[in-house]
């Protein structure tokens, strides 16, 4: 038996088909879908990048509130924190015991130009961290931060020194 290009079955040359690529239609239908799929999706990626912003600085505020209350028990001196007009806050403590003076001034608004402050409610005046861990006031309070979007970031923190955040997306 001879093979050649009468044969059929599994075993059978492949014919050569023309069909083997896109037409210009084809691409063209893709690419106009696919711009349109992106012109929903982009502003969505740079919301995600506004509210993680907004995130990031509550995070970096909640972190300075426990590194204050740790650092207040390890060093066994107050420590105070201070917010400021002009979206800044400070934290600070005297010299003592070996320990020089510590006065760090830093800005949500470093992470993001556009949080800032929207409410700071701790009674009017600085919060303490004492020695043993609380603070003063002794009825705690909260600080809201917002961004340009109205995302807040609510930090509450207690009389133990203990904190949460909640969050509002917009």
């Amino acid at each position: 038996m001879r093979y050649g290009l009468w044969m059929k079955g599994k075993y059978a040359p492949k014919k050569c088909s023309k069909d083997n690529g896109f037409t210009i239609i084809e691409i063209v239908i893709t690419l106009a879908l696919l711009t349109i799929v992106m012109m929903i999706a982009i502003p969505n990626f740079q919301r995600i990048g506004v509210n993680g912003n907004l995130r990031t600085a509550a995070r970096d505020l909640v972190a300075d509130f426990n590194a204050l209350k740790e650092r207040a028990i390890a060093e066994n001196r107050a420590y105070t924190l201070t917010f400021n007009a002009g979206n800044t806050y400070t934290y600070s403590a005297p010299a003592l015991g070996g320990n020089p003076a510590v006065n760090v001034t830093k800005s949500p608004a470093s992470i993001a130009g556009d949080i800032t402050f929207s409410a700071i409610n701790f009674g009017g005046g600085p919060v303490t961290f004492s020695t043993r861990g609380t603070i003063t006031p002794a009825a705690g309070g909260n600080v809201i931060l917002a961004n340009s979007r109205a995302s807040t970031a609510t930090i509450s923190c207690n009389v133990a020194g203990r904190t949460s955040v909640s969050f509002i997306w917009q």
